[in-house]
């Protein structure tokens, strides 16, 4: 089989298959449930070639030696499992190994200087909904009446390499006892930034850790984390000025959440708090009334971006002129 052959069956190179089966640990033997013993990089092949849509079991039997459809579908299959049982965990769990805070940090820096407003934004979510055939039992469960088909739905963290950092399905409708029984479950993570004057009198902020709430994520669940990581950071807590949450209970409860118990903390000196920063400079926006502003400028900005040419020019301009400015021109959405 030539390079261009197996790029345009596999989507991978020749010389990158051994490659893969070596990263993924793929046994040399494949056992169906039917005892047909496949070899483990053909089955890989085969698992390769069936995820290149569209592709069916029959249009797969010159490729593989004739083998009949059951013993393709069952070896595909079996090589499917098999990966899944040994690799799950790398983007069903937080993976550390891609999501630990350096690393975090630079795809937040990198997406950044791509144009991003945000300094802190490290990835971005992608659903997916993946159609199924009509099952027979439950149907009405695994409806979906907005794609008007039977499906199920996943949620993936896709960082700046390209790789799926998290995923997280299949999700089911509201209210359905099948919630209860989720094939993921999505670990709740706390992360923790500081916001400080630097010695050359600039505001910096960085990612201080990120960690995972194992059990319950009570407000004093996420003031023992906030202490723990504290102390390790060696902060000195006499300098704090100002706490800043989401608006979740757990941390803006007056009592029992995360702030009212570091108000009532002897601890911590008086400071400011706030929740939501975004949607309240955006709510500001809305009272101000700038649409006699933000009208023109975002008939601009479409009209670049959804002409190809226009955009392309303008990127080319933002190059030449050599400046610190974004390098591309973002959409804008409405919180």
């Amino acid at each position: 089989m030539e390079q261009d052959e197996c790029i345009n069956e596999f989507r991978v190179r020749k010389c990158d298959i051994p490659i893969l089966a070596d990263v993924l640990r793929i046994p040399n033997e494949i056992i169906c449930d039917q005892r047909s013993v496949v070899g483990g990089v053909e089955a890989l092949c085969m698992l390769l070639k069936r995820l290149t849509y569209p592709c069916r079991y029959s249009d797969m039997m010159q490729r593989f030696g004739h083998r009949q459809v059951p013993v393709l579908c069952m070896a595909t299959n079996s090589m499917l499992d098999y990966i899944y049982d040994v690799h799950h965990q790398r983007i069903t769990q937080w993976n550390d190994n891609i999501l630990n805070p350096a690393a975090l940090e630079t795809y937040a820096d990198y997406i950044h200087q791509k144009g991003a407003p945000l300094e802190n934004c490290f990835g971005f979510i992608d659903g997916t909904v993946r159609p199924i055939a009509r099952p027979g039992i439950t149907q009405r469960i695994l409806y979906n009446g907005h794609k008007r088909i039977h499906s199920l739905k996943y949620q993936a963290v896709a960082i700046p390499n390209g790789l799926i950092a998290h995923l997280y399905g299949p999700e089911f409708p509201k209210g359905s006892e099948l919630r209860k029984h989720k094939v993921n479950s999505l670990k709740r993570q706390f992360a923790i930034f500081v916001r400080f004057v630097s010695e050359d009198c600039t505001v910096k902020e960085e990612l201080l850790d990120v960690l995972p709430l194992k059990d319950r994520t009570r407000g004093i669940d996420l003031k023992e984390t906030l202490m723990n990581v504290v102390e390790k950071a060696d902060l000195q807590l006499s300098k704090l000025t100002a706490i800043t949450t989401d608006g979740a209970p757990a941390m803006l409860g007056s009592e029992k959440g995360l702030v009212g118990l570091c108000k009532s903390d002897e601890r911590f000196p008086e400071f400011w708090t706030f929740h939501c920063i975004v949607h309240q400079e955006h709510l500001v926006s809305k009272k101000l009334n700038l649409d006699h502003i933000m009208k023109p400028v975002l008939e601009i900005v479409y009209f670049i971006r959804t002409h190809a040419l226009n955009h392309r020019q303008f990127r080319n301009l933002i190059a030449e002129l050599n400046e610190d400015l974004p390098s591309d021109l973002c959409f804008f959405t409405v919180l």
